[in-house]
């Protein structure tokens, strides 16, 4: 038989180990020599390095562009009735599709003849759509205001 050393606590229960003893449940370990308790060092906060980074070129904005491309074919003038047709179809949004009807993109084209997310084709299918049925954006526009579709 094992002699077992009396725990260093006298409030825990002996258990087969020396230096373990247990209490409430839980075996609790205790060494006679005491740890040194470690001090963080200071938290210094340095700023992060900054790095630029130049775009090769500013992308233009989608109003932008169909302002760019509709001065193109009926010159300048139309930005108003534009900007109104699409804001009104899909809010400037290239994945817009109407749930109601499968119209889809800047312009809602009907049925969605334009890639989703596309805004180029998009916005030349549509500038090309207001030519062919209207003749410009402003013929288009009335049409719109007066039928709430165009």
């Amino acid at each position: 038989m094992i002699a077992v050393q009396a725990p260093i606590h006298a409030h825990c229960i002996p258990y087969s180990h020396p230096k373990l003893c247990r209490k409430g449940g839980y075996l609790i370990y205790y060494a006679k020599k005491v740890l040194p308790t470690i001090k963080p060092a200071p938290l210094v906060m340095q700023p992060a390095p900054v790095v630029v980074v130049e775009p090769a070129s500013v992308p233009e904005t989608l109003p932008q562009i169909v302002h760019d491309r509709a001065v193109s074919i009926w010159g300048a003038g139309y930005d108003y009735e534009m900007n109104f047709i699409i804001s009104h179809e899909s809010a400037w949004n290239p994945y817009a599709i109407n749930p109601n009807g499968g119209a889809c993109g800047l312009f809602q084209r009907l049925p969605c003849s334009v890639p989703i997310g596309d805004a180029n084709t998009q916005i030349n299918d549509g500038l090309l759509y207001i030519q062919q049925r209207y003749g410009n954006p402003g013929v288009a526009y009335q049409f719109w205001i007066a039928h709430g579709w165009y």
